[in-house]
Parts: C-alpha cells; sequence; structure tokens
C-alpha cells in the first residue's frame, strides 16, 4: 500500500524515485549520507534532497513572457493532471472557426506525418506574436494550479514582459468570476494587436515590445485601445503582493491606480533586476519560475549569486521531463522547509 501525508518537521528528505528499486537505491544513498556526524543540507542530481532548519522566508512566483514556449511543453503534466490540462482546453476554446484558428497543431504537433518544412513552419507559428504570449500564459497558469494542489502558497508574486498578465491574473489584482472573461480578454486583445498589424503600425517580425511600434502607433495604442480596454476590468488587492517591473514595487491597491500601470508598463523601460533585488530587501529568499523552459530561473539566480540564503528553481525545463523537472523542484522546495502537502500529487493517480 502507498500513501501519502503532510509532513512538517525540523528534517526533511525527499526522494524523486522512478521505481521501487530506484527508491531502494536511493534510500541507501541518503542513509550512507546522514549517517555522517552533523550531515550537512544536501542535494544530488539524481533526486535526493535534505534539509533542515525552521523555513526559509516568503515566497515568490515568478512568471515568464513570450519566448518561453517551445513545442510539446507540459505534454506529460497535462496527462497526470487535469488542472493543467483544463487551461489548454481554455485556450482551445478561444478558437473561432474562419477567424481564429486552433492553437494546438502548432503546441502539440504530431509525432509522425510531418515533414521537416511542415515541422519548421509550426515551429515559426509558435513564435507569432499572439500564439507565443497566449501559449506561454496558459501553459504558467496550467502550473500554478498543479503547485496550488499541492498546498504551495505565494507571498508575492512578479511577470516579465507579457507574463505580467499571468501574474495579475494568477495574484486575482485581476479579478474575474470564471474563465470565460479571460477567453474575452485573450480575443480582444488579440484583435487590437491585428488591427495595428494591418495598420503597419507593428514592425514587420516584431514581437510586442516597445521597439516595435511606430511612435504614433505607440501613441495610438497606449493613449487610446489598451488603456481603454482595461478601464473595463476590475482591479484590486489580491491573494498576493503582486510586483512590477516598470515601477520595482508593489502594485497600488486602489483600482484606477493599478489601470494606469498595467498599461505604463507597455510603454516604460522593465526594471526587472532592480524588482528582484527589491523582493529580496522585502524579505522574499525562495523564487519560483512557474511557467515554461525555465528561463528566469537562471537570471534570477545570476541577479541574487551573492545571496547564499536565497533559493531560486524552475517548475519547468525545455531540456528535461515536465514531470521530472516538477518533481524535482518540489523535492528541492520541501527539503527547504517550503510549506506543501504532497498528497496533492497523487489526488488523481491509481496509487
Amino acid at each position: 500500500a502507498a500513501t501519502a501525508a503532510e509532513a512538517q518537521g525540523a528534517h526533511r528528505l525527499a526522494l524523486v524515485a522512478s521505481d521501487l528499486d530506484d527508491l531502494a537505491k536511493k534510500l541507501e544513498q541518503a542513509q550512507a549520507k546522514l549517517a555522517a556526524d552533523a550531515p550537512a543540507p544536501f542535494k544530488t542530481r539524481g533526486g535526493l534532497f535534505y534539509g533542515f532548519g525552521a523555513a526559509p522566508g516568503k515566497v515568490c512566483m515568478l512568471f515568464p513572457g513570450e519566448g518561453a514556449q517551445y513545442p510539446n511543453m507540459l505534454a506529460d503534466v497535462c496527462v497526470q493532471f487535469p488542472q493543467a490540462r483544463e487551461w489548454f482546453d481554455f485556450l482551445e476554446g478561444t478558437t473561432v472557426p474562419g477567424q481564429r484558428p486552433s492553437r494546438m497543431p502548432v503546441l502539440f504537433p504530431p509525432p509522425t506525418t510531418l515533414n521537416d518544412a511542415q515541422r519548421a513552419e509550426l515551429d515559426a507559428r509558435l513564435f507569432e506574436m499572439d500564439i507565443a504570449s497566449e501559449s506561454v500564459f496558459a501553459a504558467s497558469l496550467a502550473l500554478f494550479d498543479v503547485l496550488r494542489a499541492v498546498g504551495l502558497r505565494a507571498d508575492a508574486m512578479l511577470g516579465h514582459s507579457t507574463g505580467e498578465n499571468t501574474a495579475l491574473t494568477a495574484s486575482r489584482v485581476r479579478r474575474y468570476r470564471d474563465r470565460s472573461e479571460l477567453a474575452d480578454t485573450v480575443r480582444d486583445l488579440n484583435q487590437l494587436f491585428q488591427t495595428l498589424e494591418a495598420d503597419g503600425a507593428i514592425t514587420e517580425g516584431v514581437l510586442l515590445t516597445i521597439g516595435g511600434l511606430r511612435p504614433d502607433a505607440r501613441a495610438r495604442l497606449f493613449a487610446g485601445a489598451y488603456r481603454d480596454y482595461f478601464s473595463r476590468v476590475d482591479f484590486g488587492p489580491g491573494e498576493a503582493t503582486l510586483y512590477s517591473a516598470c515601477s520595482a514595487a508593489p502594485f497600488p491597491a486602489e483600482a484606477e491606480a493599478i489601470r494606469g500601470l498595467v498599461a505604463d508598463q507597455w510603454d516604460h523601460p522593465v526594471r526587472f533586476v532592480e524588482t528582484v533585488q527589491r523582493l529580496y530587501d522585502d524579505g522574499v529568499r525562495v523564487f519560483i519560475e512557474v511557467g515554461p523552459s525555465g528561463n528566469l530561473t537562471s537570471f534570477v539566480g545570476d541577479t541574487l549569486r551573492d545571496k547564499a540564503d536565497a533559493l531560486v528553481v524552475a517548475s519547468n525545463s525545455r531540456r528535461k521531463s515536465g514531470l521530472g523537472q516538477l518533481h524535482q523542484t518540489l523535492g528541492q522546495l520541501f527539503a527547504a522547509g517550503v510549506p506543501m502537502q504532497p498528497a496533492g500529487l497523487f489526488a488523481h493517480r491509481d496509487v
């Protein structure tokens, strides 16, 4: 019989095992390491994590923007976690026949039947502005719901580039009753970008960044359409403290001030390094990247390289299996003392 229980204690050991033989081998490894006098915290590449002492400081979840997407991202995570699959179903639900094609053939191309040219064409479409930002949005919220299912909670949140929209949603600073309201936003913003593109406002081949817009289009987008759109969206204090990479500080609590900052983020320089340093100064010691690839993790780790007490981990990696990376990260967080309920990992499995 296999059981999963919540465990809290001063000494914490986590093992990521592929089968019973692997588990026995890793238990022996752990026993040998822990038999030493006063063993120090350790981790192994194979998936063995040990830590002790008080839990670390505050937890911040980081959300990446466009550029983090890759083919078949989170495919194996979606098989095991229905709450992850639901976000890709949500994205598929925004399809409009004849207007807005399905994103799924681009995100999850068939493993066979495609020639090199067809595969290259699909890969290129994955980097089109709308598909890029939407797919990272869905994948990040998919991982966010998986982490919530195992009891992980964030004290703070921060988005990078279009990941700021994800952070607004995950933190509930952007208020919504159900996903249908988010689907409206996805469609409306996409239509807004397409209109600008049709007008020649966006430089060809450039993602929606400030450098990719002509000055007259920039004025039209930010003084008109973008601010106007978000004037109809409900904003307020969220479930976690949302930080802005535009102000390098927490978002204000008042709705109109939030709207102003949301719009400003597209028209002002990104102060991401400053914001990460501010988070550390405000007591954050654990940074979890919630989204595909893990690109932000190395960037933030480098920013905080002189802070020995900072832990920076990625919930996904494009170079590893989705489930494997997720389990390794959870093991590392558990050993570090971050509160969680591992039983959530098995809620949808026949164990």
